[in-house]
């Protein structure tokens, strides 16, 4: 069986390498502007949203929150698409300190995707917007200096939000891959 994945695309500068970090792990892809969001249906087994340029209250994003909320497959949005997760349920973003490059983000053991990493790692950030809080429903996952609210994972669903930048650098890709790994498995025991 192979597996779908579904990367909304926000504007990322990096999401011909989060297309190709799917491809390698043996994932077809289907990538979509943010604009032109299909209706995920039951071929599709995990989604991504990028990061983005243009800040979460944008309306451009109606959509994506809407998916989010209703999506039924595992779902990952890495530092743009972390926030937009947060708008979908009620958060809103806030100005934080820019950040761009190599940052210490400490784990909490409380998530799946951190399983074996150490408590703390060094992952690629590019932000100027963090989420002022954790959404209900919601546990926090990881923290920073500089961003309170880097992870995010949902209580009941398998959603989850990383501020930084995944794609990126050998720890962030492995919590990528952990996500992935999760999907391929609960795809694996839906059919």
């Amino acid at each position: 069986m192979s597996n779908d994945a579904l990367v909304v695309d926000n504007g990322s500068r990096s999401t011909s390498l989060i297309r190709r970090l799917l491809v390698d792990d043996g994932w077809s892809v289907t990538v979509v502007p943010v604009s032109a969001i299909p209706d995920v249906g039951p071929s599709v087994h995990a989604v991504i949203l990028t990061g983005t340029d243009v800040p979460v209250r944008d309306p451009l994003y109606a959509k994506e929150i809407e998916l989010i909320r209703r999506c039924s497959v595992p779902l990952l949005g890495i530092c743009g698409g972390h926030q937009v997760i947060g708008r979908a349920f009620g958060v809103d973003i806030e100005r934080t300190a820019a950040v761009v490059g190599r940052s210490r983000v400490r784990l909490h053991a409380d998530s799946p995707l951190n399983v074996g990493l150490p408590a703390e790692v060094e992952l690629f950030q590019r932000h100027t917007y963090g989420l002022r809080g954790v959404p209900d429903d919601f546990v926090l996952t990881a923290t920073s200096d500089m961003c309170a609210v880097e992870g995010i994972r949902h209580r009941t669903r398998e959603l989850y939000g990383m501020q930084a930048h995944l794609e990126f650098r050998a720890e962030g890709r492995r919590i990528f891959r952990a996500f992935l790994n999760r999907a391929s498995d609960l795809a694996r025991t839906t059919v």
